[in-house]
């Protein structure tokens, strides 16, 4: 693989040991000619952008936040704008808000996890997905549901999750489908890491470590030592003769035409 895009996620993904992070970044300024990178967080882009300064990550082209509800060019901060353009078609956040209130066990998080276009809440033991989602679709129509193993749940626009963002930034760039590596280490990721050639650092979650296939990767080593043992696997293949689908979808079913991209 000559050239690749690497989309990982940051928090127990990329960041969790400072010192695997150090050799992350000494592995990255001897391969970055080679590549280019973009971080995923469910945290939004000052949060993010606040990381990247603290640990002197590489200097990403995007960032993807909020669970894939925007997207960042980095150095400017610039929201992707055909991305933005689509999130809200058909998104109803304070209909929504108000219907799941009245379900006991579903408490809303503080403002610093609300955007726009992510409803985060938190969701105690009992209550069941299933019912969140009836009410929720009641009101709004179709949505997605980002739940982890701490009890946190989002709710987005249909079609939004990790997987779909990624998969925006790599046709933005033309970047082929197998020239593409994302790292991931909890359920929240499952969504990019069944699209391309994926990560999974060792420190992940079981639910992660369940996928297989022949585009899964399973690093043996923990947070960023996994990314890099992961990087070396995938790009230690010949490069496929793959190519870019000819339609990118965006979030609310929609396309856009590469023959028609300025």
């Amino acid at each position: 693989m000559d050239e690749f895009l690497l989309i990982t996620d940051l928090d127990n993904t990329l960041l969790g040991d400072d010192a695997a992070v150090e050799r992350f970044q000494n592995w990255w300024m001897q391969n970055s000619r080679r590549g280019r990178i973009v971080y995923v967080s469910d945290r939004f882009f000052g949060s993010i952008a606040e990381s990247i300064e603290r640990f002197r990550l590489p200097a990403p082209i995007a960032v993807i936040g909020g669970h894939g509800t925007e997207i960042h060019h980095y150095q400017s901060g610039a929201w992707l704008g055909a991305w933005r353009d689509d999130l809200g078609t058909k998104w109803k956040p304070q209909e929504i808000r108000e219907s799941l209130s009245y379900i006991t066990g579903l408490q809303l998080r503080p403002n610093n996890y609300q955007s726009q276009y992510k409803l985060s809440f938190h969701m105690s033991e009992g209550v069941e997905l299933k019912h969140v989602r009836q009410v929720a679709e009641a009101i709004g129509g179709a949505i997605e549901l980002v739940h982890d193993s701490n009890g946190c749940l989002d709710v987005l626009p249909a079609g939004v999750n990790k997987g779909s963002a990624a998969a925006f930034v790599a046709w933005t760039w033309q970047y082929k489908r197998q020239q593409v590596i994302v790292c991931g280490d909890s359920a929240d990721d499952l969504a990019m890491l069944r699209r391309f050639r994926a990560v999974i650092v060792g420190n992940g979650s079981d639910e992660v470590k369940s996928l297989v296939g022949p585009d899964i990767y399973r690093a043996t080593a923990a947070f960023a030592d996994g990314v890099v043992e992961g990087l070396e696997h995938w790009l230690d293949l010949p490069s496929l003769n793959s190519f870019a689908p000819n339609r990118a979808p965006l979030a609310n079913g929609s396309s856009h035409n590469l023959c028609s991209r300025n």
